[in-house]
């Protein structure tokens, strides 16, 4: 993704303006994610993943 310099201004800006709510946000995303992840997988398989990050 290629921005002018007034874009990753305003992008810039908008993240530092909502960064507490994102941080809620990706929180909540990730957790959801790793809850439906994880009840698919076998103990070993995320034992493997877990290495892997």
């Amino acid at each position: 993704m290629e921005l002018n310099k007034k874009e990753k201004i305003l992008l810039y800006a908008f993240l530092k303006k909502h960064e507490k709510e994102l941080e809620k946000e990706l929180y909540t995303l990730k957790y959801r994610l790793e809850k439906e992840v994880f009840d698919s997988l076998t103990i070993e398989e995320i034992q493997v993943l877990d290495k892997s990050i």
